[in-house]
């Protein structure tokens, strides 16, 4: 898809006092009548910085510190976004257990999934990010916990400007298993006939570093083996450390 066009960049104070602070909101169209708002903290017209941290699937102004200490740099600190794609932030929907089923099933009606949408709204925020004339050039590293990690890895694939992901307990599969029954990867159709999350890694480890922090380093030993037989040295990292 094209980029969005950006038809809406507001520069307003956001819960601080500073008056040098540029938080700005950038409004775009994900799909359709779909629209959505990625928050970028401290953007200056004319300042150019070399990388946007996009934490995925948050709406508030609760962290701005590096997602890794490869993306803290004192001379050049990153520049941090906020993504929160639909159903998260301002366009949640009726919170009600029993609604949520309801809200899946339209998505199914139309032959997606709930997550498969969540995925492209966090590729579109990307673009959204990037037809910002100061972030046309900057690196993208996409930072996410939980859930919201595999929707980050799957935006990640698409999106060549990602050079970097940091996951904090990346479910290791699509399928839920007995032991974490409520713990499983995002529900894409079919995705399971052909690779799970561990071969989805791999292939974002061609282009991109991924730091996964998981409790189980063991469940992650695919990347790790292709990054090490094709020569991507720290393609693939795993660590216990949260």
């Amino acid at each position: 898809a094209a980029p969005p066009a950006v038809d809406e960049r507001r520069l307003r104070q956001f819960g601080r006092q500073s008056a040098t602070s540029n938080d700005v909101f950038l409004s775009y169209a994900s799909d359709g009548a779909t629209r959505l708002t990625v928050f970028a903290n401290g953007l200056q017209d004319g300042v150019a910085p070399r990388r946007v941290v996009v934490r995925v699937g948050t709406a508030h102004e609760a962290d701005y510190a590096p997602a890794s200490p490869a993306d803290a740099a004192p001379r050049d600190p990153p520049l941090v976004a906020l993504a929160a794609p639909r159903g998260i932030g301002e366009s949640a929907w009726d919170a009600a257990p029993k609604k949520q089923t309801q809200h899946r099933r339209r998505f199914y009606l139309l032959g997606q999934t709930l997550e498969g949408q969540q995925i492209y709204d966090v590729r579109r925020a990307i673009q959204a990010l990037r037809a910002v004339p100061e972030l046309k050039d900057a690196a993208i590293t996409l930072a996410a916990d939980g859930p919201m990690a595999g929707i980050a890895l799957y935006a990640a694939l698409f999106e060549p400007s990602v050079d970097r992901l940091v996951l904090k307990d990346l479910p290791p599969s699509h399928m839920p298993t007995a032991d974490a029954p409520q713990t499983f990867g995002p529900p894409l159709l079919n995705v399971l006939r052909y690779l799970d999350l561990p071969q989805v890694a791999a292939m974002v480890a061609e282009r991109a570093t991924v730091e996964i922090r998981a409790d189980d380093p063991a469940a992650w030993r695919y990347p790790q083996a292709v990054a090490d037989a094709l020569g991507w040295k720290d393609r693939v990292i795993v660590t216990t450390e949260k």
